[in-house]
């Protein structure tokens, strides 16, 4: 088993970096093999809108970047970890990039090009309830209607300084118990 982190903090060491992390810990102490990779540092170019992926069958994109890797981590991977910091309501930059990208793990027909995968999102904000639940509640629509298995919307609320989730042993618990879960 395969579980892969895709974490669109641009701040390195911040609490969707600590929780994402704190899930593949999880996934790990289950047996699963684990990776962990940072949007930010990867140079992936937005989705075009050309086309060219529509009737590929095998491929995703024209486009060669840093997507390539996030394709190969998505087809190779049994489940997903998937987390951003909330930013005027919505994910960052760094991985609505990717997620406009992952475009091209669909055929024309929006069948999926590599089947299902289980998928955990894990959003963490400043704001101290869960003001945002709308956004992150479509989000995992979105992900389920490109067919993939949301099994956790994780939400880690009230916490503005970067690292501060670390601290919060009830929150990091539950991080871990969630990638391990991934593995059910």
């Amino acid at each position: 088993m395969k579980v892969t982190a895709f974490c669109g903090s641009p701040r390195k060491g911040g609490n969707t970096e600590v929780l994402s992390r704190a899930m593949l810990e999880g996934a790990e102490s289950r047996g699963a093999e684990i990776v962990f990779r940072n949007l930010n540092s990867m140079g992936i170019r937005g989705c075009q809108g050309c086309g060219w992926c529509n009737d590929k069958e095998t491929e995703f994109c024209i486009q060669q970047d840093g997507m390539q890797t996030i394709y190969e981590d998505i087809r190779d991977s049994d489940a997903l970890i998937i987390g951003s910091p909330i930013y005027m309501w919505q994910m960052t930059s760094q991985l609505k990039a990717m997620v406009d990208r992952l475009y091209g793990t669909l055929m024309g027909n929006f069948d999926s090009k590599i089947g299902p995968r289980k998928m955990a999102l894990v959003f963490t904000q400043g704001a101290p309830d869960e003001v945002f639940k709308t956004y992150t509640d479509s989000t995992a629509a979105m992900f389920r209607f490109m067919k993939f298995d949301v099994a956790d919307v994780f939400m880690a609320t009230g916490k503005g300084a970067a690292g501060s989730a670390g601290e919060d042993t009830d929150l990091m618990n539950k991080a871990f118990d969630t990638g391990a879960s991934l593995l059910d």
